[in-house]
This record gives C-alpha cells, sequence and structure tokens, in this order.
C-alpha cells in the first residue's frame, strides 16, 4: 500500500507542477489542490473551534472541498496536505460511492497513513535539501527542513526518519521551555497535593493571561508575591509598578486562603527548586519504536552538563553535537547526539531539538 502511495504521490506532484525548485516554499498546494479538483476553504467560526484541524469532503461538482483553521501557519499545510493524503489514498469509489466515503470514518491506522502522504507531499525525497558530511542533523531539520518547506518542526523530524537509513537518526526529541504558570510545571509542583493543585493551576491561568509572555524570572517573581516569600532582584520593581498588579495578587491571594505559610512557603521552594528555566521533552519521534516502550513526556530535565542542557542555558541559536549517554525512559543508551536551540529564553519561548543515531 505504502509503495503505491508514494507512486501515486510522485505523479500527482509531477502532473500538477506542484514542485517549485529553488521556491518558497518549494511545494505549492494551490496547484496540487486543482490537479485533484479540491477547493480549499478558510473555516468559518462555526466550524473552526480550538481542535480543529481540518476536514475534506465531496462537494456537487464532482470534485473535494477541504476546509482548515488558517491561523498556525506551517501546521495549516500540514492540516491541508493530510486531507490530500485521504483523497490520494482512498478514492470515493472504493469506500461505497462518493456519499458512503463522506459518512466513513478513519482508523487510527488509516489517519497514521495520510499523515504519511503528508510528509510525502511537503517534502518530496526528490526535493529535500542534501545533508553535508559533519552537518549538525538537528540545525539541519530545524533551518533547512523546517524552515524552507514551512513544515511544522515534527513533520520534518519525522521525514527525515523516512528517508534515512538505519545508519541516520533513531529518534528526535524536541525540548519546550516551561514557564511557572504552565499546568504542566504546576501538575510537577503539586501532583501529590490535589487541592493545592487545583488553586494552582487557577492562579495560573489568570497569570497567563495577565502576562502572556513572562520569562521565568519574572514568573517566579509573581510567585513570591503571590505567596508572600522574599523577594530580590531587578524585575521586582518593575512588576510592581504595573497597573493592576495590587487587584491582580488580591485576587490570586483568595484562591490561597487557608494555605498556612508554612505551606505557601514549601510551595515556593518547590518552584523555584528547578534552574532558572525549566525544560522539558514536549514529543519524541522514534524509528522502530517498541509499542509498550514509554518516553517520560512534559516532565523531568534537562540532565545537567548534556548537550542538550548546554544549547538550553545559551541565548542564540546554538548548536552542538557528540556522543554521550542518553537516559529518557525506554529511550536509553549511548548515542550520536546533535541539539540545536533557538527562542528567547528570557521570553519563555526557548526550545531545543535533539537528534540520537547510534
Amino acid at each position: 500500500m505504502l509503495d503505491a502511495l508514494e507512486r501515486r504521490t510522485r505523479d500527482i506532484l509531477e502532473r500538477s507542477e506542484a514542485v517549485v525548485v529553488g521556491g518558497e516554499p518549494p511545494v505549492r498546494l494551490g496547484r496540487l489542490a486543482r490537479e485533484l479538483g479540491v477547493v480549499l476553504k478558510v473555516a468559518d467560526s462555526r466550524v473552526a473551534t480550538p481542535s480543529f484541524r481540518g476536514s475534506v469532503a465531496p462537494n456537487s461538482l464532482g470534485g473535494w472541498i477541504v476546509h482548515y483553521s488558517a491561523r498556525r501557519g506551517p501546521a495549516d499545510r500540514e492540516t491541508v496536505a493530510h486531507e490530500f493524503g485521504h483523497i490520494l489514498l482512498y478514492p470515493a469509489d472504493t469506500v461505497g460511492g462518493r456519499d458512503g466515503w463522506c459518512r466513513s470514518r478513519w482508523s487510527v491506522d488509516e489517519e497514521a497513513i495520510a499523515n504519511y502522504a503528508a510528509r510525502l507531499i511537503l517534502v518530496p525525497s526528490n526535493a529535500m535539501p542534501t545533508l553535508a558530511k559533519n552537518e549538525n542533523i538537528a540545525a539541519f531539520v530545524a533551518t533547512r527542513v523546517a524552515k524552507e518547506f514551512r513544515v511544522p518542526l515534527r513533520l520534518a523530524a519525522l521525514r527525515l526518519l523516512d528517508l534515512t537509513s538505519s545508519e541516520g537518526p533513531r529518534a528526535a526529541v524536541f525540548w519546550r521551555q516551561y514557564a511557572p504558570f504552565e499546568p504542566a510545571f504546576l501538575k510537577s509542583v503539586a501532583r501529590r497535593d490535589p487541592q493545592m493543585l487545583t488553586r494552582l493551576l487557577e492562579i495560573g491561568r489568570m497569570c497567563r493571561e495577565q502576562w502572556p509572555t513572562i520569562s521565568y524570572q519574572r514568573a517566579t517573581v509573581v510567585w513570591r508575591l503571590i505567596l508572600d516569600a522574599p523577594i530580590g532582584g531587578s524585575p521586582t520593581a518593575e512588576l510592581q509598578r504595573e497597573a493592576g498588579l495590587d487587584r491582580f495578587k488580591e485576587k490570586a491571594e483568595r484562591s490561597l486562603d487557608g494555605i498556612s505559610k508554612a505551606r505557601r512557603s514549601a510551595l515556593m521552594s518547590r518552584i523555584t527548586a528547578p534552574s532558572p528555566f525549566c525544560y522539558r521533552p514536549e514529543w519524541v519521534v522514534w524509528r522502530g519504536r517498541p509499542q509498550s516502550s514509554f518516553v517520560p513526556l512534559r516532565r523531568g530535565s534537562a540532565k545537567a552538563g548534556s548537550l542538550v542542557a548546554g544549547v538550553l542555558s545559551r541565548r542564540a541559536f546554538s548548536a552542538a553535537q557528540g556522543r554521550e549517554a542518553v537516559t529518557l525512559g525506554d529511550l536509553r543508551g549511548s548515542f550520536d547526539v546533535h541539539a540545536c536551540a533557538f527562542g528567547d529564553n528570557e521570553k519563555g519561548t526557548r526550545c531545543a531539538l535533539v537528534t540520537l543515531g547510534d
């Protein structure tokens, strides 16, 4: 099935002339849509809920209509290509006609194959840039594949695994900075105290609305203000001058009514226990991953002294590579590690991609 899908995708990309060498991006989805008889439409507010990604259905003209959200940049390109994958993989006449096709529900395996079709469409093998000898593989994926083809980083990493042999990377891990207002961070702080966790999540929600791009350090100062903990450092005066901070602090403190000073102090120590920046694995893609394997996501931290911790600790785009021992749940062993980091740790946007090879 996959071989047939690859041939069908390659043929239609050629017929539609959707691949433009040197183009930005190299694959033009509009040309492919015309070849497939697809009308692309932005979903309106009745359809485009926060969880909506995209949809495809037959139209009355014998073609197809694909709705997408038009709010997530590269992710929308992935969504559109995924829906094209359904059309390529499941022609209407193989599912009891166009009406039957519209009513059918795709299985998990079918969705996975449609995801593979999206990778075939968005990053064709004949358009994939060449990886230079000794080039940092993680930086290659982030800057040359994801950026040039305008695709999500996860799709770019998966495409690399599609196209490389067993001698290439075995897995890729994406690390993201978690600020002290985020649910994943707060759950790690108070996972054994459900009552406290409920209160922290509510305060965290209010804080995210008040300071959507706050840095880790400034967020820690806000928690100190809320918890009446000792404060030090330059962000304090600036935060205290912000309009409405007193009212916000009063509202947040109401959520902590009945919490003793000792419990607040213990909570503050857990919030500030990590390093000045808190990074955790957000997702992992792993070729040949055993079905029952476990990889901890959105928990733990980057190991001090590791390559990923090193690139994350810097401010500008940074890359490093070398051999080191890695333990990430069942993904463990001595690997050829390539890491690159980007984003601003002052704004809470620092993240890293790491590839692991044998």
